[in-house]
């Protein structure tokens, strides 16, 4: 919780009173996550590189993670630009990306769906 307050300082009559007020700063805002290409895609590769960029307005990006399927998030290799090699099961798989920033905000996932023949 952050308080934001006002001291005003009675000064001697022939001065102007000195006011200061405090503003504390604003909430960390998360960084935002986005995908090089197409959000769905066909191949018939076992592998796909997944790319693309990473951004965080009031701070800078501390990790980007990939997630395949059901398996946990992976850290993507590089930050602001980024890249990862997913594994494929054949069929419909789902790819989650999100990114963190140094303050510990999480952006919100970003989805890409990869069908491997």
């Amino acid at each position: 919780m952050f308080l934001s307050f006002r001291v005003t300082i009675d000064p001697p009559a022939d001065s102007a009173p000195v006011t200061s007020t405090t503003t504390p700063p604003a909430a960390n805002q998360p960084p935002v996550v986005k995908l090089g290409g197409k959000k769905k895609v066909t191949t018939s590769k076992d592998t796909f590189k997944v790319h693309g960029s990473a951004h965080d307005g009031d701070g800078s990006v501390r990790k980007v993670e990939v997630k395949v399927n059901k398996g946990p998030y992976r850290k993507a290799k590089g930050g602001a630009k980024w890249s990862f090699d997913a594994e494929l099961k054949p069929g419909k798989n789902i790819i989650l990306v999100r990114t963190t920033d140094a303050a510990g905000a999480v952006s919100a996932p970003v989805k890409l769906i990869v069908f491997r023949k």
